[in-house]
């Protein structure tokens, strides 16, 4: 399926006169984006107007021309999807592109073959991105700590130190054995809790016998 910047627009995951570019070889061409998906207004190097009025219909055709009739780059293969980036949100055509078409996928029902594993890729994908930003401002957050301690000495930084969790493992739980309480009309499988192990909604859950007869018990 052909991939085309109106379905962005439409999508409201960009709007008209969103500035985009792109960078080759440390070249950095910009443009924006108007209505019906076209590019115009192309400048290199944030410069003056390179191409005048002309609006390109694709992301293709406006880097194979900034790179063809500005910089006589004939023989590349540049993916103008996976290149072009939307300059205020920092993302790439392809990762918006990526958004469109798993709210697309979701919205169906009973996916199957090709159509369900393009959605687990795309889940796979955002899942993975997100993670190496979390990664990234992790390791930002302790060199700047790391910093904090060479400039100021024993001064608590105003950011604190992000902690790490430790999670107990559940099978190292020691809980309190549970009583069982068995009279001639208690079930035999009914069981108390003591208090200190239990909460409202347990005893609320317990059966209401058990609870009369381990009452009676306890009082007498």
């Amino acid at each position: 399926m052909p991939k085309h910047l109106i379905d962005l627009l439409n999508a409201n995951l960009v709007r008209v006169g969103e500035p985009i570019h792109f960078t080759f070889k440390k070249h950095t061409f910009s443009g924006l984006i108007t209505e019906h998906g076209f590019i115009h207004r192309t400048r290199y190097q944030s410069g003056p107007l390179i191409f005048g009025p002309t609006c390109f219909d694709s992301p293709t055709k406006w880097t194979n021309t900034c790179l063809q009739e500005h910089l006589q780059e004939y023989n590349t293969r540049y993916s103008a999807w996976r290149r072009v980036r939307v300059t205020n949100l920092d993302k790439t055509l392809e990762q918006l592109y990526n958004q469109l078409q798993k709210k697309d996928l979701l919205e169906q029902r009973h996916l199957r073959g090709a159509r369900l594993q393009q959605l687990v890729r795309l889940q796979q994908i955002e899942s993975c991105e997100l993670k190496t930003r979390l990664e990234d401002a992790h390791q930002a957050l302790d060199q700047w700590h790391d910093w904090w301690r060479n400039h100021s000495g024993n001064t608590p930084p105003p950011v604190p130190e992000v902690a790490t969790t430790v999670i107990s493992n559940p099978t190292e739980t020691k809980t309190e054995p549970a009583e069982v309480v068995e009279t001639h009309e208690t079930p035999q499988t009914a069981i108390w809790y003591p208090p200190g192990a239990c909460t409202y909604q347990g005893v609320s859950a317990l059966e209401p016998r058990a609870v009369a007869a381990y009452v009676h018990e306890f009082f007498s």
